[in-house]
């Protein structure tokens, strides 16, 4: 796990104020549109994996607040689908505190071995240089 580039993309959120949240139909990215800007945050997997967001919780905790503090922990196993992806599943929980309250962000790994995921920050918008997709708005909370 890439904890370094984890903790950098959860730290640069703490101290802005969350205006807009927004994820691609693949559940791959987020972009938090911030009073300094734009976060883009990526779902990453090691080797055999595969990452992506899964459920947003508290959403309404998060608009218009300042993020106070942003942790990220194992989570237990959760069937979210009913339908494992691959061998062995892991789950893990992005809790972001405000000053409104808090939310949660989960996102799940799936890999034929013991790898793990984590998530990293990109510079640039994804949709723009990476693979072509449009942003959905994320408005309340949600489950892929």
């Amino acid at each position: 796990m890439n904890t370094d580039a984890q903790q950098h993309a959860l730290h640069a959120l703490v101290g802005r104020t969350v205006h807009a949240l927004f994820t691609d139909d693949a559940g791959q990215f987020l972009r938090i549109d911030t009073d300094q800007g734009s976060l883009y945050w990526r779902t990453e997997a090691e080797e055999d994996g595969m990452t992506w967001y899964v459920r947003m919780s508290g959403v309404h905790y998060l608009l218009d607040a300042t993020v106070r503090s942003a942790t990220v922990r194992q989570l237990p196993a959760v069937d979210c689908d009913g339908v494992p992806h691959s061998d062995f599943d892991v789950f893990y929980g992005v809790t972001i505190a405000t000053d409104h309250g808090g939310g949660e962000l989960v996102y799940r790994n799936s890999s034929a071995g013991f790898t793990r995921g984590w998530i990293s920050s990109e510079t640039n918008d994804p949709a723009d240089t990476l693979r072509p997709f449009e942003w959905r708005p994320v408005t309340d909370d949600w489950e892929t």
